[in-house]
């Protein structure tokens, strides 16, 4: 006879989820991201003591608050944007039905509590995602927008700060690659061996967040171009 899981034994908890989804990849998010603040303050920083006039140095701190905030943003919206996507993947795979003494009620169907599971950890995210991309949209732009008046050298710091916080994305994407990757080509090589039994859902996690990485990088790896040929 199958018993099916009592719903109120796993509960919902949207505040469990939201602080679930923000650690997913353990401690590598948040170092990496620790790393690039520290970066970026550090950057501030050494602009305002170096040498240059002051209209120069007010240019670079003012430049390094957004690129500090769009840093912030843009780690959230990464996270964000995968954790959607590993989401939608884990519903729509066949092992998304709920096992219980290697028992399945897939005969079933989904049943209430999975659609309303599934339903309010996408919208927990869209939420984050509608709520942080307005921030990291006006701080990027306001970063990458160039002074009415400006001399040669507050260009100078300008650029050379672009530089060194596109140089700081770079690092930590490649970081989150060298995670994401090998645990995708990982599953692929056991797919294609044939040993055990690999379904959809083990590519949800190491696919979403490889592939929106990889976005980030090419996007980021871009803009540095560009500036070096400026």
């Amino acid at each position: 006879m199958l018993e099916v899981e009592d719903s109120t034994s796993a509960f919902f908890n949207p505040m469990t989820d939201y602080y679930g989804f923000f650690s997913i990849l353990g401690f590598l998010i948040p170092l990496a991201g620790l790393a690039g603040i520290i970066g970026i303050i550090y950057i501030i920083i050494k602009s305002i003591i170096s040498g240059g006039g002051t209209s120069a140095k007010m240019e670079a701190a003012k430049k390094g608050y957004y690129y500090l905030i769009s840093l912030i943003t843009l780690g959230i919206l990464y996270v964000t944007s995968s954790d959607i996507i590993r989401v939608v993947l884990d519903y729509i795979s066949p092992t998304n039905l709920t096992i219980n003494r290697s028992q399945s009620y897939g005969s079933y169907g989904y049943g209430t509590y999975d659609y309303e599971n599934f339903v309010r950890s996408l919208v927990l995210r869209v939420s984050v995602l509608l709520f942080v991309f307005p921030l990291f949209l006006f701080h990027w732009l306001s970063a990458n927008k160039k002074p009415k008046e400006v001399d040669e050298e507050t260009l100078l710091y300008i650029k050379k700060e672009k530089k060194s916080y596109l140089h700081i994305v770079l690092t930590v994407s490649s970081l989150i690659l060298m995670v994401t990757g090998p645990i995708l080509l990982y599953n692929v090589f056991i797919l294609v061996l044939g040993v055990g039994k690999t379904t959809l859902k083990d590519f949800t996690f190491p696919l979403s967040y490889f592939v929106v990485i990889i976005g980030v990088w090419i996007y980021h790896f871009a803009q540095l171009k560009s500036v070096e040929e400026s």
